[in-house]
Parts: structure tokens; C-alpha cells; sequence
């Protein structure tokens, strides 16, 4: 990945199966995640690290 490209994630359903790809904002960082939430973490100006939750967003498969 080239930097300050998004990241791209590959989403599997329960068979293994790629159902979705999901692209995070350029300065966000995957953290975790389930069933209903994801968390990310970004920097401020100062460095500091901040924890940001968000619902997951709705996959079909």
C-alpha cells in the first residue's frame, strides 16, 4: 500500500466467501472490530492517539 493511500479490507461471510471490500479514510488506523461496531484510531496535530468507535457497516452476503 502506497502511503497515504486508504486501506482496503476484504470482508468473508461464515463459508470463506469475499462478499465485500471496505475502504477506512487515508488517516485511520483498524483497531478491532464485531459483530456491531468497528474501532479505529487517528492522530491529532500533537500526536496524541485518539480511540473513535463506529457502527459496522451493514454487509449483505
Amino acid at each position: 500500500m502506497a502511503a497515504g493511500a486508504p486501506a482496503l479490507f476484504d470482508v468473508f461471510d461464515a463459508r470463506g466467501q469475499r462478499i465485500a471490500e471496505v475502504e477506512l479514510p487515508e488517516d485511520r488506523s483498524l483497531v478491532a472490530f464485531g459483530e456491531d461496531s468497528v474501532y479505529l484510531t487517528r492522530s491529532d496535530e500533537f500526536e496524541f492517539a485518539w480511540l473513535e468507535k463506529y457502527a459496522a457497516p451493514a454487509i449483505g452476503g
